[in-house]
């Protein structure tokens, strides 16, 4: 069976703050739908189905590069960018059950914005 919108984007997000790590540190990585101007656009290949090839196709087209935007066509755009240095909460790593949507999701994007890892 296809993998679903969500699904894929559960598997690009976490894909892409480990590829674009710098220096050991992962990257801040924000979805949004549609396409944005500047983006790096990755069109995964019809039969990536499997996280595997997912990532593989990530892999051969944001590797060596350092993209403030990645647009997954089908998907949308994922918006890179490095965690706060400093903040209530820099350094820190909070778990947010529930935070899917709204009010959980709320905070566990507060806590990103202060510099936590969520």
């Amino acid at each position: 069976m296809p993998l679903t919108k969500r699904e894929k984007i559960n598997i690009i997000a976490p894909a892409l703050r480990v590829l674009l790590a710098a220096n050991g540190a992962p990257k801040l990585v924000t979805f949004e739908e549609g396409s944005a101007d500047g983006a790096l656009t990755v069109a995964l290949p019809a039969d990536a189905e499997t996280p595997a090839q997912i990532v593989a196709a990530l892999k051969k087209t944001v590797c060596c590069q350092k993209p403030d935007a990645v647009a997954v066509e089908g998907v949308g755009t994922f918006g890179i960018a490095a965690p706060a240095a400093e903040g209530r909460v820099a350094g820190r790593v909070a778990l947010v059950t529930g935070a899917a949507q709204g009010f959980g999701l709320e905070i566990a994007q507060d806590l990103v914005r202060q510099g936590a890892t969520v």
